[in-house]
């Protein structure tokens, strides 16, 4: 679906809002008769997300349609759609649509767990962690860094988690010395000089997986022994404990890359068949330290 005229734009319904930010917002969409996407059963009816902009301030959208197209052979990467222009309440409005990730956002699975006063079981980590390597590894062979990997742009389709949200993605060495990301998640060297390699995208998965595991966020300045206890109370095993330790090495040149990292025990080493599905998605009691993302 290219970008068509404003007057031919009665092909989808907005739906509900979704989130905003500085770019613009997101809502549902819902494709009318007429649209690709429709289909004649409405219960077969597929959702869509769009982001949208005025048209006046929509650079950034353009820019990450172009990214979304340039990666959309990644299946670990939310899909994009198409794009077109309205107008709406007299107001002209560009906008992008994309996969709809039904299954919400990593985010939402880490606080909704710490609700119900658990966390995420580290068999679902460490699926979460190989799907998200998996599309970093595309992201960085094309020469990008994806900027600002964080449990809020970890997106769940089908079950599968994907990356999402492309707008703070360069090109490696591009904006040298800008400061691009979330502090929570971002690399000593990103934060302290504005340097961004693909190693900044590893440290940023190193977060969001002792996030999921322990349930803590906010750890980075506490001491080494506080750390320890955290890991031991959340009972992370072993080797999730050295993978995490290989994406939070402080010199970059020594951080462990994407491909380093998808053979590393944590990831490869499943566990035997004879594992119960109830062993395996067990989720251990989180300790008081669990905090909101």
């Amino acid at each position: 679906m290219g970008e068509s005229k404003p007057e031919s734009m009665k092909l989808w319904e907005r739906g509900r809002k979704l989130g905003a930010g500085g770019y613009g917002f997101v809502s549902l969409a819902h494709p009318l008769a007429g649209h690709p996407l429709f289909l004649p059963d409405s219960s077969l009816q597929v959702v869509m997300a769009v982001k949208s902009a005025k048209y006046a301030t929509s650079s950034s959208l353009l820019r990450e349609r172009y990214l979304f197209k340039k990666f959309s052979d990644c299946p670990h990467i939310i899909r994009y759609l198409g794009c077109d222009c309205t107008y709406e309440e007299d107001e002209r409005f560009r906008n992008i649509f994309m996969q709809y990730a039904a299954g919400g956002s990593l985010h939402d699975r880490i606080k909704s767990a710490a609700s119900r006063g658990t966390r995420i079981s580290e068999i679902e980590a460490r699926d979460v962690t190989e799907c998200v390597l998996h599309g970093l590894r595309f992201i960085h062979s094309m020469g990008y860094v994806h900027c600002d990997i964080k449990t809020d742009n970890i997106l769940f389709v089908k079950g599968k988690a994907k990356i999402g949200d492309l707008g703070a993605t360069i090109k490696v060495g591009k904006y040298p010395g800008k400061i691009i990301g979330t502090r929570n998640y971002m690399a000593p060297e990103s934060f302290q000089s504005g340097d961004y390699s693909s190693k900044a995208d590893i440290w940023g998965l190193g977060c969001c997986l002792f996030e999921m595991i322990t349930g803590v966020k906010k750890w980075r300045h506490m001491k080494e022994d506080e750390i320890h206890k955290i890991i031991e109370r959340s009972r992370m095993s072993d080797k999730a404990q050295l993978f995490w330790r290989k994406c939070m090495v402080e010199d970059p040149e020594q951080r462990w890359d994407a491909d380093m990292l998808l053979q590393h025990p944590f990831i490869v080493d499943h566990p035997p068949p004879s594992t119960t599905a109830k062993q395996v998605s067990k989720i251990m009691p989180a300790s008081s330290n669990v905090e909101e993302a």
